[in-house]
């Protein structure tokens, strides 16, 4: 059934290319659990162009036996010899493993990472992505990811009634609010760490504004978190 969630598994023996799938099967993303997202774990999101959170794409490849989510426009979903390769890893099947990488594309991109202090260490949770291009739409469409909600704290960007993983924009006129929705916090200090990657096609200086403090501070554009 097209626009809908599906579980599906890593029918071989062998790793699947999970970017090489993607591209394989026009208009669909993929959800993974990441393990190594707080204490229960997280869904990052794939939609063919960018990765919610980035750490996933160090190590994308789903691996032989493991679940995974998909959502496609179409009717079908193939998973085909070509798509697989070589290689193995234990990424996404332990806890604790973390790994970095950045992505690159020529849009402006806000990504948001949600941390909780967790015996006065920061613990990663979750994250979000804002993609904003000269062709690209405000109102919620098909390139759009969904969020799918965590066990515990969940971070994404709200439009209208959706919940949003990676949210694909125009670029920003000024004044303009793009808001951000947390749930399933508990009494705990929390942080959201956010940094601008490739920032460089708008003029305008993005804002964090706190709602509860009045209070705003700019997001720098230079990648610094």
């Amino acid at each position: 059934t097209a626009d809908t969630y599906k579980v599906i598994a890593n029918p071989y023996p062998s790793i699947l290319d999970t970017e090489e799938l993607v591209a394989a099967n026009s208009g669909s993303k993929v959800w993974l659990l990441d393990p190594s997202l707080g204490a229960l774990g997280a869904y990052v999101t794939y939609d063919g162009t960018n990765w919610s959170v980035a750490t996933a794409s160090a190590d994308k490849n789903i691996q032989s036996g493991q679940g995974f989510i998909v959502k496609s426009s179409g009717t079908s979903f193939v998973i085909s010899e070509s798509n697989k390769t070589t290689g193995f890893s234990t990424y996404w099947l332990s806890r604790n493993n973390y790994a970095s990488a950045t992505t690159t594309t020529n849009a402006d991109k806000i990504r948001l990472t949600l941390h909780k202090n967790v015996n006065n260490e920061w613990q990663l949770l979750d994250g979000a992505l804002a993609v904003n291009s000269s062709n690209g739409n405000n109102a919620v469409d098909a390139t759009d990811a969904t969020k799918i909600s965590n066990f515990n704290e969940s971070l994404m960007f709200f439009n209208g009634t959706s919940n949003l993983a990676i949210e694909y924009r125009n670029l920003p006129e000024e004044n303009q609010v793009q808001p951000i929705k947390m749930t399933g916090t508990t009494v705990a200090s929390y942080q959201i760490r956010i940094s601008a990657e490739n920032y460089q096609n708008s003029d305008l200086i993005p804002v964090l504004e706190d709602t509860l403090l009045n209070t705003s501070t700019e997001i720098p554009v230079d990648g610094t978190v």
